[in-house]
């Protein structure tokens, strides 16, 4: 599993290398009749620009949120005074996102400077791009902001980071041929059944890339569901816990399948790779039950993929039902797994549960049908809507009682973050104010920069920093998991598999080239900057900037500058060691180079 990439240093260039080649594909259009040579230029010069890069990033968020441009989690202010035409393009279609995926092709870049430059009917664009573009999308934004998930309330937790943590602590216990911190698993598990009793909790939406796995994301969206769907049911708290526990690892097996199938959704692959596919189920079964995990966890792992009349897989002896706790589990991973983008085509939260209803008594109970729409709705709380009045907003709790009228907080426009209880009726006219029309294509989440936390006083040590999220790599050799979980029966059996887990090295901390200690660097560079919550701004021009002899990692430094991210935002952003990125940063603002607001 890995986390969401980013540019990185050199790579900004490249991306706004990228934007101006976009840019001037929509002036070539506006310019130029189509076929003309100069259109036919522009358009390879941008898909060459845009080829390399998506190489190196599975996805490149480009947003214009009140009229800025932010690009993946960056604001970058100057960039609308540089690509006008893109800004005004993208503001007459009505398009807040566009979302460039691995595998951009020429005639995918044609298509979207075509669209771009278009003068259609505002709307037509969203339409275009879903029906013809496999690896462009366009999508509504919402701003995430700083360290808080805020799309539910006040209260809401981004569960993901707490996700990711326990299924790299359990990968790398059973690699380790150790035992699951259980109580740790279960902690976690505590945490999704609170948020879901205060129903403070949302699904993110699913986007699948080519070589960025989301395991922890899926974990959480069906350990959410199923802790709202027990919690519904009336079970125990305990057994809430446990339920929700198990959900959260129903999918460790993936996590230790050869490389080309770890992580790649099942539709996507050829016959072979669906056959290695179909033993996660064993893999993670007996791997949990190796490393001491309770039965019914074990249970979950094994049979997720088992349907009420007794098949599915695995196939297993007797053939009988899964039990009525893993049986939620099933219904959720189905429906999150329905509900993931893949190749530009994902289905609605209503049409997932269609779906599942044309399986009843087959794959799933009515019971477990009933129970999900009455805890969740047809709308479960982080679905993109679009509402009766055209407007649009996401789903942030459900209505018991009513399924297709939750709670709604409006995206965007003068309404932005007003909540709304669809179920409130007109007075006069007897009817509902608003309905939901549709669900829309999910939104990306940006996270600019908010408000810098404050610091107490300049002179105080920074506080600890949190650890970075763990590879679920771990360095070891995991074999023969197959031999402790239950004799099954199956056309073709698969040998054991032997998979090689390794992750690079942490980065450490440099050595000062100074004599100073670390302690004493630390303090010359904190006497220098002061508080990290300021606001460093570049103070020379570009001109003057390239005359300077400033070595490559100063520049990459400075590539962070861009007047709205404190010093605290950017020793997070840049991933150098943080003593190394402060030293850089004191002598970029002794040099004059950069000055502190």
């Amino acid at each position: 599993m890995t986390q969401p990439n980013v540019p990185h240093g050199g790579e900004w260039a490249d991306v706004v290398a990228a934007l101006h080649a976009l840019t001037n594909l929509v002036t070539a259009r506006s310019h130029y009749a189509e076929g003309h040579p100069a259109i036919a230029r522009a358009d390879e010069v941008a898909a060459a620009l845009f080829t390399p890069l998506l190489a190196r990033l599975p996805e490149l968020v480009i947003a214009l949120i009140d009229g800025e441009f932010v690009v993946c989690e960056r604001p970058m202010p100057d960039l609308r005074e540089r690509v006008t035409v893109l800004a005004d393009a993208m503001t007459r279609h009505q398009i807040e996102c566009i979302v460039f995926q691995r595998g951009l092709t020429l005639a995918e870049c044609t298509l979207v400077g075509r669209t771009l430059a278009a003068r259609a009917e505002p709307g037509r664009a969203h339409e275009q791009a879903r029906a013809t573009l496999t690896h462009v999308g366009f999508r509504y934004a919402e701003v995430r902001a700083r360290d808080n998930l805020s799309r539910g309330g006040k209260e809401a937790k981004d569960l993901v980071p707490i996700v990711h943590g326990v299924l790299g602590d359990a990968a790398r216990a059973i690699a380790a041929r150790a035992l699951v911190d259980r109580e740790a698993v279960r902690s976690a598990a505590e945490t999704i059944v609170a948020s879901c009793e205060a129903r403070t909790f949302l699904l993110v939406q699913r986007s699948y890339s080519e070589g960025s796995g989301d395991d922890a994301t899926h974990a959480a969206n069906v350990a959410s569901m199923t802790a709202a769907m027990a919690l519904d049911e009336g079970l125990d708290g305990r057994t809430c816990v446990e339920i929700t526990a198990a959900a959260l690892l129903h999918d460790i097996g993936h996590l230790f399948m050869p490389a080309n199938v770890r992580g790649v959704p099942e539709p996507l692959l050829d016959v072979d790779g669906r056959g290695l596919f179909r033993h996660h189920p064993y893999v993670g079964a007996s791997a949990l039950l190796a490393a001491g995990c309770p039965s019914l966890w074990v249970a979950v792992a094994l049979e997720h993929h088992r349907g009420v009349d007794g098949k599915g897989y695995p196939e297993l002896e007797g053939g009988r039902a899964p039990h009525d706790l893993v049986r939620l589990v099933a219904l959720a991973n189905y429906v999150d797994r329905r509900r993931t983008l893949l190749r530009g085509v994902v289905d609605a939260p209503d049409e997932a549960l269609r779906r599942a209803a044309s399986m009843q008594d087959r794959y799933f109970a009515p019971r477990e049908l009933h129970r999900f729409v009455r805890a969740l709705g047809a709308y479960p709380p982080g679905t993109t809507v679009e509402l009766s009045d055209r407007r649009s907003g996401i789903v942030v709790a459900a209505n018991p009682g009513d399924p297709v009228r939750p709670i709604v907080r409006i995206l965007g426009g003068p309404d932005d973050n007003q909540r709304l209880d669809l179920k409130q009726l007109d007075a006069v006219e007897d009817r509902h104010l608003l309905s939901i029309v549709r669900a829309i294509p999910p939104p990306i989440l940006v996270r600019p920069a908010g408000p810098p936390p404050v610091e107490e006083a300049p002179e105080r040590a920074p506080a600890p920093r949190a650890p970075a999220m763990p590879s679920l790599r771990p360095t070891a050799r995991v074999s023969g998991l197959y031999s402790s979980v239950p004799r099954a029966r199956s056309e073709s059996s698969a040998p054991p598999v032997a998979v090689t887990m390794s992750v690079p090295p942490p980065l450490k901390p440099s050595v000062a080239p100074d004599a100073e200690s670390p302690e004493q660097l630390e303090r010359s560079c904190l006497d220098t900057l002061g508080p990290l919550a300021r606001i460093p701004r570049v103070a020379v021009s570009g001109a003057e900037l390239g005359k300077l002899s400033l070595d490559h990692r100063a520049g990459f430094v400075l590539t962070f500058v861009d007047g709205m991210s404190s010093l605290d935002d950017i020793l997070d952003a840049s991933g150098l060691p943080r003593l190394e990125a402060l030293r850089l940063l004191r002598d970029l603002v002794r040099a004059g180079v950069v000055t502190l607001g």
